[in-house]
């Protein structure tokens, strides 16, 4: 058997992740965020209260 943990969306907007987070946790998976390290300490704060306690966030690096 196949099963899916959690989802990780690029370019996923914050607005539109608040509904998408709710409908994961009804399911059990997780979405992961992505952060950037130009992420503002509102959007860092924001992702910040959204997330579970066995959560854990992605920071992307690009050169």
């Amino acid at each position: 058997m196949i099963g899916v943990d959690g989802l990780i969306i690029p370019d996923l907007p914050s607005e539109e992740s608040m509904t998408l987070s709710g409908e994961c946790k009804n399911v059990g998976i997780h979405l992961i965020p992505l952060l950037a390290p130009t992420s503002t300490e509102e959007r860092k704060f924001r992702l910040h209260a959204r997330l579970r306690e066995d959560s854990f966030t992605v920071l992307v690096l690009r050169e």
